[in-house]
């Protein structure tokens, strides 16, 4: 399951240069969401699975990015300073190494956020993106899990899109709800899942 969270100075909810208007995942920042995203290889129909227990008979084998890597202390957060990460980066020093291979986290905007521990009460590491958050999968699985958050007092709704190894879409998620803190599980399975894109219709930044 992929679990993303992040962390430096403690900043606002809203960061200085995030307003409302700007097109993520605050709370919700890509806790890739964890958020803590599963990969898994193996052989799988297409479907939404409800929760992370259906992973089980799915899965042949299994990748947990729990984004415990980066040293952030609990309760901070603080920019990369980079909009792509993957096993090769180094982020404000630190890396390679940061995450595992086979994934690369990207963000649209101008940066990617590490949270530690009870940044606004999440419950491990996580990432976020400045817009949209795009985990992209090489080579593609064959299914994926996602543990998504919202910060503390800022609930968020998220878009969840699937897309297969050639770049076709083939699944958009109706609004999920994401009250907080607790994770809600996102998984999906396919013959071919080469990427997938976590969208916040609430701030500017992904949901965790």
């Amino acid at each position: 399951s992929i679990i993303v969270h992040y962390g430096m100075q403690r900043r606002s909810p809203l960061p200085a240069h995030l307003s409302f208007t700007e097109p993520l995942m605050i709370p919700s920042r890509l806790i890739l969401l964890p958020c803590a995203a599963l990969l898994l290889a193996g052989a799988a129909s297409t479907q939404v699975l409800p929760d992370r227990a259906a992973l089980g008979g799915n899965q042949n084998s299994t990748l947990i990015e729990t984004f415990e890597t980066y040293n952030i202390g609990a309760g901070l957060a603080e920019p990369t300073n980079v909009t792509v990460l993957n096993s090769s980066t180094v982020a404000n020093g630190q890396g390679p190494g940061l995450v595992l291979g086979g994934c690369t986290y990207s963000a649209s905007g101008i940066n990617l956020y590490w949270n530690g521990q009870g940044y606004y009460g999440m419950p491990s590491k996580n990432i976020e993106a400045d817009g949209l958050l795009t985990l992209s999968y090489s080579p593609p699985v064959t299914v994926t899990g996602l543990e998504l958050h919202a910060f503390q007092g800022y609930p968020d709704s998220t878009i969840v899109r699937v897309y297969n190894g050639s770049g076709g879409l083939i699944y958009t998620s109706s609004p999920i709800a994401v009250p907080g803190p607790s994770p809600v599980f996102f998984g999906y399975s396919a013959a071919s899942i080469g990427s997938v894109t976590i969208q916040s219709q609430t701030y500017s930044w992904s949901t965790l």
